[in-house]
């Protein structure tokens, strides 16, 4: 057995491959907050309905997290990224011609399905095609790569609505077909892992799934791990998917600005996801580098919430410090990973996105509830106010999280705690 895994033109195009419907499911997650407005005019629903709409994605990402690294297991990446792709064309079809809120829930719904193969396929490929030692790296440029993703369904999605008479119906008829397009490539090109025999990461399917699943409940490593990646990721959701735009437009920013300053939110996050993947394998540690991001989110998000601020530069450096935050969210997976032994990396892979999906959808709709507290008449009737009201728990999960970092997650360095590790004397 070959166990000098090296870096390739192949794999890393197979990884560029996987990256493209990753980049694809995330203009998916976030085009929502773009155009806001739009959809809840033409729907004629408010706050807390429109979060309804937009939790409906998060929720059946959610629950297909377990399911799906099964399923990695049971058919391959190859397959389940076709599958992937035509689900999610239909949600965009079906959003694309949907006129109340039922629908539009449902829709959502199946988008989230889609896109619920795209990230554990991701990594799947990475840990497949690349050497271990490189995975937090990986990781890191992943989220980078994908990040073009929700860069367009920022700003240029905006210009694109303005150039198209705010017709976001058509826009989704060309979405569906990129997303029927992708599948296309992937039946032609895709590969599972490489020919050659080597060592790799999933291929045994544990025989007692539930068992497995609840013996990791009993592991207090994971829990912590899994609630500071939850706890981390929901920032992100809540402006850059929710409530980012409309917030940023009560402050009096048109549309095309607002979605400009909340995409700084994406490029801190692919900017500091490798950044922070690369001196975390290099230094051998974990754990500073999550204590960091936390810190880092505390600062910015309470910057950008307790303080009158309505100066555009200084908003674009909160929203990349958010982003910046948020990618310790990405190198939690090395360390949970790190935590369990081989044949579970699958399975705790799709536990620790579930939850993070979950709050996702909880804390934005959570938010939104307390935004909509009072009447209004329409979407312009919110004021900062109101966003700010709901938006101020924001720096309280930062702090969670950072609590957690602090106290309850232990260094891996960078290590695996279920394999026998031998120490040179000399």
């Amino acid at each position: 057995m070959n166990k000098t895994k090296t870096i390739s033109i192949l794999g890393l195009f197979i990884w560029f491959l996987g990256i493209l419907f990753y980049f694809y499911e995330c203009f998916l997650r976030v085009y929502t907050n773009t155009i806001a407005d739009n959809i809840m005019l033409d729907l004629k629903i408010n706050a807390e309905q429109f979060a309804l709409v937009g939790s409906a994605y998060f929720i059946s990402y959610a629950f297909m997290q377990i399911p799906v690294g099964i399923l990695i297991n049971k058919f391959g990446v190859r397959k389940l990224l076709i599958v992937a792709c035509i689900f999610s064309s239909i949600g965009v079809f079906w959003f694309g011609i949907s006129n109340e809120l039922f629908s539009a829930i449902i829709a959502r719904f199946l988008m989230g399905f889609g896109s619920s193969f795209a990230f554990l396929c991701l990594l799947v490929l990475a840990l497949n095609w690349f050497p271990k030692k490189h995975f937090g790296f990986f990781s890191g440029l992943s989220q980078f790569l994908g990040a073009i993703g929700p860069l367009l369904a920022g700003a240029p999605l905006a210009l694109l609505m303005k150039e198209v008479n705010n017709n976001w119906r058509l826009i989704f008829l060309w979405l569906g077909v990129v997303g029927l397009l992708l599948a296309l490539i992937y039946l032609l090109f895709i590969k599972n892992k490489p020919k050659a025999k080597e060592e790799l990461i999933f291929l045994e399917i544990p025989k007692k799934i539930k068992s497995n699943v609840f013996s990791l409940f009993k592991n207090i490593q994971i829990l912590w791990i899994v609630l500071y990646t939850a706890i981390i990721y929901a920032p992100m959701a809540v402006f850059g998917t929710f409530w980012g735009t409309l917030y940023l437009q009560s402050k009096n920013f048109d549309k095309q600005t607002s979605a400009f300053i909340i995409s700084m939110i994406w490029i801190g996050l692919s900017v500091g996801s490798p950044i922070i993947g690369k001196i975390s394998d290099s230094s051998k540690r974990r754990l500073p580098c999550l204590i960091f991001t936390s810190f880092i989110g505390i600062v910015f998000s309470s910057f950008l919430i307790f303080f009158p601020i309505e100066n555009k530069l200084i908003l674009i450096l909160c929203f990349l410090g958010i982003g910046i935050a948020s990618s310790g969210q990405i190198l939690s997976y090395a360390t949970i990973v790190e935590n369990v032994s081989s044949k579970l990396r699958t399975t705790i892979m799709g536990l620790n996105n579930t939850f993070q999906m979950l709050f996702a959808a909880i804390i934005p709709t959570f938010i939104g509830a307390i935004i909509h507290t009072e009447k209004h008449t329409g979407i312009l009737s919110y004021a900062t106010k109101d966003f700010t009201k709901g938006l101020s728990i924001i720096p309280l999960l930062y702090l969670i999280s950072f609590l957690i970092a602090t106290f309850g997650i232990k260094e891996t360095f960078c290590r695996s705690q279920h394999e026998i590790h031998f120490i040179n004397k000399n």
